[in-house]
């Protein structure tokens, strides 16, 4: 007996017809080969829209999906919070829940509604030491402003500073506070200013903080290395 197979057709009735045609836009961002992931995501039928996550620079942009000439964002607007890793290609954004998740080649970057957030002070001072003076210690508040969780990554910096401790976990809860305590080295200085910045990158409007570090290191009868 040969095989025989079963070819469902769906009634006209089941279908619709869209009686005015979406309106088609030109001034998209220009895509390389080979093109974007695309996805489509709405509130019910309402408030679609178009997402796109470009393999060759790897932005996560987002479109009106009845107008593509009205771009809504991209992950280029703040790379600092947002910008995927590389290693994107013939992948596609996955909206769940109100959110939107981009697999990397090595992480999961996950986009969503963001709170707000704060920090002081934004600079710390160590002020002028000796080369053999012991270390100094400074410390800055993140404060979570919103109503909503903050989520955040406190960054690294280098010799002659080093972030020596931290109250700060992966979450933040509304109105809570945590606190990063960096040390500056005089032994570990270049002779003259030292400067650096720490970046804590979190889920604000912001979306990172920059605290400018400063010490003066001084070297009296040739004792730096």
């Amino acid at each position: 007996m040969e095989p025989t197979a079963t070819i469902c057709e769906p009634s006209l009735s089941t279908l619709r017809l869209e009686p005015s045609p979406l309106r088609r836009a030109h001034s998209t961002p220009s895509y390389g080969t080979p093109g974007p992931g695309i996805s489509i995501s709405s509130n019910g039928n309402t408030n679609a829209v178009a997402w796109a996550l470009d393999s060759s620079s790897s932005n996560l942009d987002a479109f009106n999906a009845t107008n593509l000439g009205s771009q809504l964002y991209s992950t280029s607007s703040n790379v600092c919070r947002d910008q995927p890793n590389l290693a994107v290609k013939f992948k596609v954004p996955t909206v769940a829940n109100g959110q939107v998740y981009v697999g990397t080649g090595y992480q999961l970057s996950n986009y969503g509604q963001l709170t707000s957030s704060s920090i002081s002070p934004t600079s710390l001072n160590f002020g002028w030491r000796y080369y053999t003076d012991p270390p100094k210690k400074l410390s800055t508040t993140l404060t979570n402003t919103g109503g909503r969780n903050l989520y955040l990554t406190v960054g690294d910096v280098y010799a002659p500073f080093a972030v020596t401790g931290t109250t700060c976990g992966a979450t933040l809860a509304p109105n809570a506070s945590c606190t990063i305590t960096v040390q500056f080295s005089p032994s570990q200085g270049a002779n003259g200013a030292n400067n650096a910045t720490l970046v804590v990158t979190d889920s604000s409007v912001n979306g990172c903080q920059n605290v400018s570090l400063t010490g003066t290191v001084s070297c009296p009868g040739g004792q730096c290395l």
